[in-house]
C-alpha cells in the first residue's frame, strides 16, 4: 500500500521502491546519459556507509507520519522503542535504521531520504534505494556532493569515498577537493547497479565471474540430493546470478555459449543422464510448452533476455 500511495512521489528520481523495472530504468538511463556526455560534464556515483543501519529513526518516523500516515501506528509500535537482537550470548540493542528483513525497510528509507534528492540541481539525479547517481556539470554535481553531505550527517548517513565513483571523459581536469577524492573512472568501464554499461573487459570480467561461480557450484552440487540440487540451480546457481545483466550489452558476447554449456553439463550431472541437443531443447521450454522441467524454465528466460534464441528457438510460458 505505501510503495503504490508513494509511486508517483518517487518518480522518476527513486527507481528502487514502487516502480516496476526501476533497476532496468535506471541503467539505461545512466548509460543514455554517458554516451552522450558533454566534455565538461560528470557522473558521480555516491555510496553511503551501512545507510540502512545508520539512519535516524526519529526522521524515519516522521516521514512516515507526513506522507503515509495510516502507517504511522504500526511503524511506530515498531521501532519508536530499541528493540533487542541476540548474537550467541551478547544482546544487541537495535536502536538506528529499519530492521534488517523488514519487508517495508527500503520504503521507510526512501521515504526519509527522498526530500534529498528532490533538492538536487543536477540534470541528472537518480537513486535507487541508498545507491545515488548524479551528472552535470563539475560545479552543480559538486555543489549536490556537498548538499548531500550537509543532509546526509542529520540524517547519520555519511559517504564511504572509497567506493563512491567519478566518470568523466580523459582530458577533463575535476576541480573540487572533494570530488577528486573520488575514484576516477573511463566511461567504457562504468558500470551502475553491478550492471556493466558498454562493452569492456568490465563486461567480459563479470561473464568471466558468472561462469567460474557456476563451475564451482556444477562442482559442489554433486554432494546433495538430485531434487536439492536442482532445486538450488534453479533458484540460486543459475539464471539469478546473470539476470542483472540483462541490462548491460551481452547478446553477443561469447560467455553466453560457455554458460549455457555450464547450465546444460549440470543438468546432465545431476541426472546422470547424456542429453542429446533434441533433449536439451526439450528441456529448455516450459512444462506448459512440453519442456520435461519445470525448473528449466528459467533457463530458457535467461536465453531470450540476452537474444540467445539464435542456437535454441525458445516459446516463454
Amino acid at each position: 500500500m505505501g510503495s503504490a500511495k508513494l509511486r508517483d512521489y518517487f518518480c522518476p528520481r527513486q527507481l528502487g521502491v514502487g516502480i516496476p523495472t526501476g533497476c532496468e530504468a535506471a541503467v539505461c538511463y545512466v548509460r543514455r546519459f554517458l554516451e552522450a556526455l558533454p566534455a565538461d560534464h560528470v557522473v558521480v556515483k555516491v555510496d553511503f556507509s551501512n545507510a540502512f543501519n545508520s539512519l535516524h529513526r526519529v526522521d524515519m518516523l516522521q516521514a512516515v507520519s507526513d506522507r503515509l500516515p495510516a502507517l504511522y501506528a504500526f511503524c511506530f509500535s515498531a521501532y519508536s522503542h530499541p528493540s533487542t537482537l541476540f548474537f550467541g550470548q551478547y544482546c544487541v540493542s537495535s536502536q538506528v535504521g529499519p530492521q534488517q528483513g523488514d519487508p517495508i525497510g527500503p520504503l521507510l528509507f526512501c521515504n526519509t531520504v527522498h526530500p534529498l534528492l528532490l533538492d538536487l540541481e543536477s540534470h541528472l539525479n537518480l537513486g535507487y534505494l541508498d545507491d545515488l547517481t548524479l551528472g552535470g556539470s563539475v560545479a552543480s554535481v559538486a555543489r549536490d556532493v556537498a548538499e548531500i553531505l550537509n543532509v546526509g550527517s542529520e540524517l547519520s548517513l555519511s559517504l564511504n569515498v572509497l567506493k563512491c565513483e567519478l566518470i568523466a571523459h580523459d582530458g577533463l581536469t575535476v576541480t573540487g577537493s572533494f570530488l577528486q577524492t573520488f575514484p576516477r573512472l573511463y566511461i567504457a568501464d562504468a558500470a551502475l547497479l553491478g550492471a556493466p554499461l558498454f562493452p569492456s573487459s568490465v563486461l567480459d570480467r563479470a561473464w568471466s565471474d558468472r561462469c567460474a561461480e557456476l563451475t564451482r557450484a556444477v562442482d559442489r552440487l554433486q554432494v546433495v540430493g538430485a531434487q536439492e540440487a536442482l532445486i538450488l540451480l534453479r533458484a540460486s546457481f543459475s539464471a539469478p546470478k546473470v539476470l542483472h545483466l540483462r541490462c548491460s550489452p551481452s547478446a553477443s558476447h561469447s560467455a553466453l555459449s560457455e554458460f549455457d554449456s555450464l547450465l546444460r553439463t549440470a543438468i546432465e550431472r545431476i541426472t546422470n543422464s547424456s542429453l542429446t541437443d533434441s533433449q536439451w531443447l526439450q528441456a529448455s521450454l516450459p512444462v506448459r510448452d512440453g519442456g520435461s522441467w519445470s525448473e528449466t524454465y528459467f533457463f530458457a528466460h535467461y536465453s531470450y533476455l540476452f537474444g540467445f534464441s539464435g542456437k535454441y528457438r525458445l516459446t516463454l510460458g
